[in-house]
């Protein structure tokens, strides 16, 4: 079996340029460190920028209390996987930071499916209802699913 040979950490990755050779080590550990500094102001640039998006995004929806940020999670009739608003998918299970119209929207939408839902008799309303809480004791052990949980 080879043997590869063990990378000594202190080492810098190569770096092959048309004229490497005419720049002295301590000028390449130069340039490293401004290199290393220049993507460290840039990644420090980046977060600033978003930091700044974000902060004036929420200072602009303080002055509109119907666009105001909400959690809402997706709970979907079971004919449905996502709703579509303004060319976003919304999937079912997964919650969503949106603003109160579009919440609302979804609210109604959710509603509207569930009782679709219903109207057609719940045909897929057993398989994709939340789960319960049931504890077996002695004795159930040779229950049926339908009878510990009261279904005929």
């Amino acid at each position: 079996m080879p043997r590869w040979p063990k990378k000594d950490e202190s080492d810098e990755p190569k770096i092959v340029t048309l004229n490497a050779d005419l720049i002295s080590d301590d000028q390449k550990k130069l340039l490293r460190e401004k290199a290393r500094k220049m993507v460290s102001d840039k990644r420090l640039e980046a977060a600033e920028d978003d930091f700044l998006k974000e902060a004036m995004r929420q200072e602009e929806l303080a002055d509109k209390p119907d666009e105001q940020l909400e959690y809402i999670m997706l709970d979907l009739a079971g004919h449905s996987e996502y709703i579509m608003l303004d060319g976003v998918r919304y999937f079912h299970g997964t919650t969503y930071e949106v603003t109160r119209s579009v919440g609302a929207t979804m609210r109604e939408i959710i509603a509207r499916g569930w009782q679709h839902e219903q109207e057609i008799g719940g045909a897929n309303r057993d398989l994709y209802r939340r789960p319960l809480e049931l504890r077996l004791k002695g004795g159930m052990e040779n229950m049926t699913a339908n009878s510990i949980m009261g279904r005929r």
